[in-house]
């Protein structure tokens, strides 16, 4: 006889530690997760792939704020620049004019 569980031996047992620890969670944070809201893998396997699946995803956006946030500072370059040309100039105005009253 082996020792080795049998996959639904460890799929249960799976099971039982995800709700134990879902359960955990709404004990501590005062909140119960909907069920929309977390996966249901039914091994770990399952649940690496869940999380490898996720962190892809989140590098993906990653990727395309940075590319939106650059396009978008490249865009609002010239209005930076004549915003700034127009505060020298009202600086220099209004130096010029407390000076000469």
């Amino acid at each position: 006889m082996s020792d080795k569980p049998c996959a639904e031996e460890s799929e249960t047992q799976f099971a039982s530690l995800w709700q134990g620890a879902l359960d955990q969670y709404a004990a501590t944070s005062g909140k119960r997760l909907e069920d929309g809201d977390i996966p249901k893998p039914s091994t770990l396997q399952a649940l690496m792939a869940e999380i490898d699946g996720r962190h892809n995803q989140f590098s993906d956006f990653r990727k395309w704020r940075y590319g939106l946030f650059k396009i978008l500072d490249m865009a609002l370059k010239p209005i930076k620049l004549i915003g700034n040309m127009a505060a020298g100039f009202a600086s220099q105005a209004s130096t010029y004019l407390t000076q000469n009253h």
